[in-house]
């Protein structure tokens, strides 16, 4: 029996070669055993997941999930590479503002008097995944060079203690109070016969750091004491890296881990 085939019936079998009965021209794919389907378009070893979050609480929940997904042989060996997703509740613009700050920043800073220590020194400042669950702690890692050398290292940690609003950072030897003010992170204190306020805030791409210091003025009840204004620290800073930046492209910020859950794939 004389058997046709149509040119375009040589793309039916996405993998193998197609053959047509002699009977009732049916198709037939003739391919690895490792494929399977009608047209052979699927893969006996492909594995798909999917995860899907529903939350009946609050639209107020801060829970942030980190999902690792891997395969792993008989041999207790990662086969190939291993995905990592960040995911996160959306929030309001001024929640993701206050916590939009996570990565790598860099800038020079600028003194006023101009011939204050620090004054065209470059800065550069680690933040890590911002603090979602009481009594945890992230990097707040400073470091100054002038002209390549090292001029100062502050290792510190931004902490949050009993609640959202119980705030400061680690100093390792001490401890210092930290609020927000909308969107900015201020922190006020005395040393040394000076008191300090700095606060920390987003300007569109722009992460800002001022540092105002004044004389420890003691206060007079009933009257107005003027307080003589030291310096000013001024810093702007851009991000040079983003702990999350090759994570998938949601709309969510990248925070402290919250929860860790594990798909471990074992092929046959």
């Amino acid at each position: 029996m004389n058997l046709t085939m149509n040119i375009s019936e040589t793309w039916f079998c996405n993998r193998g070669i197609l053959v047509l009965s002699e009977y009732n021209q049916t198709k037939t794919c003739l391919c690895p055993p490792s494929y399977y389907g009608l047209r052979r378009q699927w893969q006996s070893q492909r594995i798909s997941l999917t995860l899907q979050f529903i939350s009946s609480c609050s639209k107020t929940i801060s829970a942030v999930f980190q999902v690792i997904t891997m395969l792993i042989n008989e041999h207790n060996e990662i086969i190939g590479n291993h995905e990592e997703i960040l995911f996160c509740w959306p929030m309001d613009t001024l929640r993701e503002g206050q916590i939009n700050r996570t990565g790598t920043w860099q800038g020079v800073i600028e003194t006023y008097p101009s011939n204050e220590i620090g004054s065209g020194w470059n800065k550069t400042l680690e933040i890590g995944l911002y603090p979602m669950t009481d009594h945890k702690c992230t990097t707040l890692r400073s470091t100054m060079t002038e002209n390549g050398v090292l001029r100062g290292t502050k290792n510190y940690r931004l902490c949050r203690g009993r609640n959202a609003d119980d705030l400061y950072i680690d100093e390792g030897s001490s401890t210092l109070a930290v609020q927000w003010i909308n969107d900015m992170l201020v922190s006020s204190f005395k040393f040394s016969g000076l008191f300090t306020i700095s606060r920390l805030r987003m300007r569109g791409n722009i992460l800002e750091e001022e540092i105002l210091t004044t004389d420890d003025t003691p206060a007079i009840k009933n009257k107005v004491v003027s307080v003589r204004a030291r310096s000013m620290h001024l810093i702007k800073m851009t991000r040079v890296s983003n702990i999350g930046q090759n994570l998938l492209s949601f709309r969510f910020i990248y925070f402290a881990i919250l929860y860790l859950i594990r798909f471990v794939l074992v092929l046959p």
